[in-house]
């Protein structure tokens, strides 16, 4: 087990070490990138910067702890772009095209070229800046910050980080059967609408809806609440079952794909 750990490991820090290079050769579209999510920051930090110049709250959430949400939810994008999004974006074309199948004779776990084949070193900057902008909200916020809260959050943003990859693979995935050429990924990307707005701005069946059957509100709300207090044990333990429901979810969709699929010789 360790000697397998050891050897992807290897594996992921020479992809990241290939990565960096070929960032340094395309310089422009080093900086394009991270100009690009920047402004995508700016809109989502400026849409409630908005909002809060004409209300007093959202859903009762004050504006300290609104920055805290998107601070949040700006840094696990960052990530996902960081380590998981590239990988995702290119997998229905290495189905459909049949190159799926010069990995899946590799002496390594054909999951770990699915989820860890590129690390988009660009986005880098964007995780250090996403940390920044972390540590400006935690410095406004105006609750008490204890050690537990600091635990909590660290927990649930893990925890949103594989939910998060969970949800995006659920997106992807069916091309084994539909061969499409995006999967389902656009559908999925829609619901980015829903998950960058707090959580308490929805009632009834829609929040119930993207509560559990599509967990967005658990995978950027819940660290958020879990800093300020605003998270009960109970919800905390339903964050975890929700992503060990979907990871299980995942390797069984995975392991049927791999079964029904045609590679480029059949």
């Amino acid at each position: 087990m360790m000697h397998e750990f050891l050897k992807h490991a290897r594996i992921y820090a020479a992809t990241m070490r290939y990565s960096m290079s070929q960032a340094m050769l395309f310089r422009m579209d080093f900086a394009l990138r991270f100009v690009m999510d920047l402004v995508y920051y700016a809109i989502n930090i400026g849409f409630f910067e908005i909002l809060f110049m004409h209300t007093s709250d959202l859903g009762g959430w004050r504006h300290d702890e609104v920055m805290v949400f998107i601070a949040c939810s700006l840094l696990l994008d960052s990530l996902y772009m960081l380590f998981i999004a590239r990988n995702i974006w290119e997998f229905p074309a290495q189905v459909n095209m049949g190159t799926l199948d010069g990995y899946l004779t590799r002496p390594i776990k054909p999951f770990f070229v699915l989820i860890g084949r590129h690390f988009q070193f660009p986005s880098l900057l964007n995780v250090l800046v996403g940390i920044i902008f972390f540590g400006y909200a935690v410095s406004q916020f105006q609750g008490e910050i204890g050690v537990w809260n600091v635990l909590c959050i660290a927990f649930l943003m893990l925890n949103s980080f594989i939910l998060m990859t969970c949800f995006r693979l659920l997106s992807v995935l069916p091309v084994f059967w539909t061969h499409s050429r995006f999967g389902f990924h656009m559908l999925f990307q829609s619901f980015d609408q829903v998950s960058n707005r707090p959580d308490v701005i929805f009632r009834g069946v829609t929040h119930f809806v993207f509560l559990t059957l599509v967990p967005v509100f658990v995978i950027t709300s819940f660290p958020a609440r879990a800093f300020m207090g605003r998270l009960t044990l109970n919800e905390g333990i339903f964050a975890v079952l929700v992503t060990v429901v979907f990871a299980a979810i995942i390797g069984i969709i995975w392991r049927l794909g791999l079964r029904s699929y045609s590679s480029a010789s059949s």
